[in-house]
C-alpha cells in the first residue's frame, strides 16, 4: 500500500496521537467484556495525513489487521477487553517500531461487588461423564449458608478469550457448568466476582481405552 511505502522513508516526519474513550460494558450476547473506543491520529506539521497504515495493539499483541488513516488522518477502532485489571492499548506505524501507548483500568461492576460481600467460601462437586466433567459450585457464607445472585467466573485456557461467566447462583448458592476435558489445560480456576474467593480445580483429559 502507498501508505506503508511512505512510512518506511519518512516515519520520523509524522506525528502519531492516541485517544481512548471510557470503557463500556458489553452485553453478554455480544461476548461480554468491555469496549474501549480508540482513535489514532496521524499528522505532519499539524496537517492530517491520509493513507498511513496504523497497527493497533492490546497488551503488546497485535489487535486485528493494520488499517489506513482516512482523509482527516484518523482511524477509529473499538477494542474489546475481556478481563478486568490494568491493560495497555497502543498504536504504531505499520512496519516500524514507532508506537504510542496509553493505560486503561477495567474495574468490576460496583453492584456486583456489593452483592458478594457475604461470600466466605467456594466449594465444588465434580462428576465425570464420558469426556466431560459436570461441576457444581456453591458459594457459602461464614455461617455455611448458600449465597444467591453471585457470579462465578471460570478462568480457562481452553476457552476463547480465556474466561467465561456462569449464571448467577440460585437460592442455595449453587450453579452448575460442564467442562470438556482437553489437552490445552490441566485445570481451571473459579473465582467469585468482586471478592478474593477462588478455587483451582483439576480437569485433566480423560484417557480412553
Amino acid at each position: 500500500m502507498a501508505g506503508i511505502g511512505f512510512l518506511a522513508s519518512n516515519v520520523d516526519a509524522l506525528s502519531l496521537y492516541l485517544e481512548l474513550g471510557e470503557p463500556k460494558k458489553r452485553d453478554e450476547e455480544k461476548g461480554g467484556g468491555w469496549e474501549v473506543e480508540t482513535t489514532a491520529i496521524v499528522s505532519q506539521s499539524n496537517r492530517p495525513e491520509a493513507g498511513i497504515a496504523v497497527q493497533f495493539y492490546l497488551d503488546d499483541k497485535s489487535y486485528e489487521d493494520a488499517e489506513e488513516t482516512e482523509g482527516d488522518g484518523r482511524i477509529q477502532k473499538a477494542i474489546v477487553i475481556k478481563k478486568p485489571g490494568k491493560h495497555k492499548i497502543s498504536a504504531g506505524f505499520s512496519g516500524t517500531t514507532k508506537t504510542v501507548s496509553k493505560r486503561v483500568t477495567i474495574k468490576e461492576d460496583d453492584d456486583v461487588a456489593k452483592k458478594v460481600k457475604g461470600v466466605y467460601r467456594l466449594t465444588h462437586v465434580k462428576v465425570r461423564l464420558d469426556d466431560r466433567y459436570t461441576i457444581t459450585f456453591q458459594t457459602l457464607s461464614q455461617e455455611g449458608k448458600g449465597v444467591k445472585d453471585v457470579i462465578i467466573r471460570i478462568m480457562d485456557a481452553a476457552h476463547e478469550g480465556g474466561f467465561y461467566d456462569l449464571e448467577k447462583t440460585g437460592a442455595n448458592g449453587a450453579v452448575t457448568t460442564t467442562v470438556t476435558a482437553t489437552d490445552q489445560r490441566n485445570g481451571i480456576t473459579a473465582m467469585v466476582l468482586g471478592t478474593g474467593v477462588q478455587l483451582w480445580i483439576r480437569v485433566p483429559k480423560i484417557q480412553k481405552g
